[in-house]
């Protein structure tokens, strides 16, 4: 059934909340990196995770339970591929190619999710192409990319968390509708734990990082999973109600938003490639309705 105007504007709405979210908590991570990729989304996973278990003590009821017991292998999936392999993926490439870049090449996921609806039968017009194109090279102007002098190891990385990011995008969203947000989360997230145990075995240096990590590492790495939480909810529901071809290019935005509260809450000054890379959003935002 198509989707209603009001539909498309909460959707979009709860997209727009989560892409906000995710700029608090790239700030966050990219301040917590300095003792490695692995290291750090191994806590912050893993706070994330304990917060869902609790937050869905009320609601893990045995019948919602049954109900997602059938997919789960998929939706444990999504959260391997999608936030222990991709996110990762970006924390590393971070230490490669720095914000600006990253954020840059890996934006180029809503691209990949869009051909993934267009072959799922997802509605996807010239309108919501555009948008989506439009979307993207906001993103990009915003950043002032180059490839000048940017290592390959950096771009594969990057590319690597826009494939895994739009493959667990695909997974969520093809198994998880109808279901309890928080009870799936609760049973789905606590399968990347093992899984980032293992990344950190291959290398014993790395458990001895998590011993000289400061306190305040930790407290941020602690809120960044509060953060991945929220986000997490909000991102979700708004996929239970519309397509990933109109969701994922609205978080995608999250660079243009860290620039715009940077400029309302710290004052910072912004350049014109920024409001001109605001005024695109908007123009592919409306596109996308």
């Amino acid at each position: 059934m198509p989707l209603t105007l009001y539909e498309n504007f909460i959707a979009v709405a709860l997209s727009f909340l989560c892409a906000v979210l995710n700029s608090f908590g790239a700030l966050v991570l990219k301040k917590c990196t300095r003792f490695g990729a692995f290291e750090s989304n191994f806590i912050r996973l893993s706070v994330t995770t304990l917060i869902f278990i609790l937050l869905s003590i009320p609601y893990a009821t045995k019948d919602e339970i049954n109900r997602i017991l059938p997919v789960l292998i998929w939706l444990a999936l999504a959260v391997i591929i999608g936030l222990a392999i991709g996110d990762t993926f970006y924390i590393k490439s971070l230490q490669y190619i720095g914000v600006a870049r990253t954020t840059a090449i890996s934006s180029v996921y809503p691209l990949f999710v869009g051909i993934w609806g267009y072959f799922a039968g997802e509605k996807i017009t010239i309108f919501r192409t555009l948008g989506i194109f439009l979307i993207v090279a906001s993103i990009w102007l915003s950043t002032n990319f180059s490839f000048n002098r940017c290592p390959e190891t950096g771009v594969i990385l990057s590319l690597g968390a826009a494939v895994s990011w739009a493959i667990g995008i695909v997974l969520i969203r093809t198994y998880i509708g109808g279901l309890n947000v928080i009870v799936a989360n609760a049973m789905r997230y606590p399968f990347a734990i093992p899984f980032m145990l293992l990344l950190l075995m291959v290398n014993k240096d790395k458990f001895s990082n998590l011993r000289k990590m400061p306190r305040e590492d930790y407290i941020m790495l602690t809120f960044s999973g509060v953060l991945t939480v929220l986000g997490n909810i909000l991102f979700v529901y708004s996929l239970q109600i519309a397509e990933a071809s109109l969701v994922s290019p609205i978080v995608a935005t999250q660079p243009i938003l860290t620039s715009l509260l940077a400029y309302a809450i710290l004052k910072e000054n912004i350049n014109c490639r920024v409001w001109l890379s605001v005024s695109l959003l908007m123009v592919g935002t409306i596109l996308l309705l």
